[in-house]
């Protein structure tokens, strides 16, 4: 098995980013290093059109993480949007569809009874939302979703603002909700190999 976990860079206000530390927190746990993939973009259209386009289908599940910012819980993202808005790092600014087509928006792959889980074990700490925004973090998701919908899993998990919100769940809490996902994906693969 292979799962590909991402992060977002610096940005803005934000001198390392929230989803970037969480991502380092799991790094250091250390607990899926034989099938756990890391890697953190940059918070351009250029890093994540290049990055998206070098992915191969050969991940069982793809986890995007990004910060939402002053909000107080992480979101499960259901959609994303076919949209772009915003400057990037690169002083890029974009305000059109991601891509020229008829589809407004897609719908994660990633199985719902499995986020119901999630959240169901953290009560107060997830919720599911049906907006990822228009910047970055719904970019690399619709592109994502577009590229291996009928193949690998897409999830993306917006972390809460633990940097500016001191009611938001801590770094150790976050991780430990993203590496809960990770391990009930695992759980459900090896139940349904069993079943077959």
């Amino acid at each position: 098995m292979r799962i590909l976990l991402t992060a977002f860079g610096p940005f803005h206000n934000y001198d390392e980013n929230p989803s970037q530390l969480v991502l380092k927190e799991i790094i250091e746990q250390n607990k899926f290093k034989e099938i756990l993939e890391f890697v953190t973009i940059d918070v351009s259209y250029y890093a994540v059109n290049g990055f998206v386009a070098n992915l191969k289908s050969d991940y069982d599940l793809i986890i995007h993480m990004g910060v939402a910012s002053d909000n107080t819980k992480i979101r499960f993202e259901l959609h994303a949007k076919n949209l772009a808005n915003g400057k990037d790092v690169r002083n890029v600014e974009v305000n059109t569809a991601i891509l020229n087509n008829n589809v407004n928006q897609l719908e994660t792959n990633f199985p719902h009874h499995l986020l119901d889980k999630v959240i169901e074990k953290y009560p107060g700490a997830i919720v599911f939302s049906k907006d990822a925004g228009t910047y970055l973090c719904n970019y690399i998701y619709f592109k994502s979703l577009f590229k291996f919908q009928s193949e690998i899993p897409v999830l993306f998990v917006h972390i809460a603002d633990f940097v500016k919100k001191e009611n938001a769940p801590n770094i150790k809490v976050q991780s430990e909700i993203i590496e809960e996902l990770i391990s009930t994906f695992i759980s459900n693969c090896k139940t349904e190999n069993l079943n077959v």
